[in-house]
């Protein structure tokens, strides 16, 4: 988890921010996707 926290951050920090701040989105498919993929790549799956 703290690596998947690591790349969204160093990623996209101003976006994770948002979100968590906000807590609620209608629907943030491509911020969950981007950061899926993101992981996904980090992890080497």
């Amino acid at each position: 988890m703290s690596k998947q926290e690591s790349v969204s951050k160093e990623k996209l920090p101003e976006i994770k921010s948002s979100d968590k701040e906000t807590g609620e989105k209608p629907a943030p498919t491509e911020r969950d996707h981007y950061v899926y993929e993101s992981i996904i790549a980090e992890i080497g799956y």
